[in-house]
């Protein structure tokens, strides 16, 4: 077992065959991808979605284009790159502008996300880890030795982040879903507000921004669906589908930080699961009844 790339799963020819059968199936296909080569291969033989971003060198527009003209999503997991990317010593990327700038950005918000997402009797552990990492540490404990998954993995924002906005700048961010690693950082399923987060962090600068606040809420939703290859159930409010709506206290289209946010209302399957601002519901005729 190993955490680098390059050890070789399956071949082209391999891929193309396990894709075409799922196809036959109606079965959405992901692989599992952190290379540029993986990302070509993936896209070429007609995955649904491709989990991660490439991060071992950097794609150019031909890559963009092989996106855009394929039926590819990606769901870019910048979420383990918050918890991945450090300034190690030894590292030839320590000191890279970007992991400097992350560092910043989880000095303002780490511990929170720590005390949301973990037990409280394995947040003291997880903080000491992170206070190792933010030093350069390669060594946890004084003997356990995490330089290598941590050095390798910390390209994930500086290359990774590159590749991701080359990639919407030149159209594909109709392409990305929201997801995470729930393996390798803490991440879990309730986790979507701090995957916008870092969508916000990687794509948003001082300049015209490129990821708005609607452009998270159809990433959250539509786009996810179709990454999973469920957009003919979920993902958007269309007769026909199935009947979950969140009701949220303001206007995900001006922030998105509300996505991710407790609900103040939750139907599923046309069902109010959730109240807490007092909805009242009347119960619908046969003929109106919720799809």
């Amino acid at each position: 077992m190993t955490y680098k790339p390059g050890a070789k799963v399956m071949s082209t020819r391999q891929l193309e065959a396990v894709v075409d059968q799922a196809i036959r199936r109606g079965m959405p296909t992901t692989l599992h991808n952190v290379t540029a080569a993986g990302f070509r291969q993936g896209i070429k033989a007609g995955v649904t979605s491709l989990a991660h971003l490439p991060f071992d060198s950097e794609l150019g527009e031909k890559d963009a284009s092989l996106l855009l003209h394929s039926q590819t999503h990606i769901e870019p997991t910048l979420s383990v790159g918050y918890f991945m990317s450090y300034n190690l010593k030894g590292n030839p990327d320590s000191g890279h502008p970007e992991i400097e700038r992350l560092q910043h950005f989880r000095e303002q918000g780490y511990r929170e996300i720590v005390e949301e997402t973990w037990l409280p009797e394995l947040q003291p552990s997880r903080l000491a880890l992170h206070t190792s990492l933010s030093k350069g540490e390669l060594k946890v404990f004084g003997f356990m030795d995490i330089s290598a998954a941590f050095s390798y993995y910390s390209k994930m924002i500086p290359t990774g982040g590159q590749n991701m906005q080359l990639l919407v700048k030149h159209g594909a961010g109709s392409r990305m879903g929201c997801g995470n690693d729930a393996g390798a950082a803490n991440c879990s399923a309730a986790a979507i507000r701090h995957e916008l987060s870092m969508y916000d962090f990687i794509l948003n600068r001082e300049e015209k921004p490129e990821f708005t606040a609607a452009d998270a809420l159809r990433t959250a939703t539509i786009q996810s669906a179709r990454s999973m290859g469920v957009e003919a159930d979920f993902g958007s409010i269309n007769t026909g589908k199935t009947a979950d709506l969140a009701v949220l206290e303001g206007d995900p289209f001006q922030d998105y930080r509300l996505i991710g946010q407790p609900v103040q209302a939750l139907f599923m399957d046309g069902r109010l699961v959730i109240n807490r601002c007092g909805l009242e519901t009347t119960r619908p005729s046969a003929e109106n009844a919720a799809v």
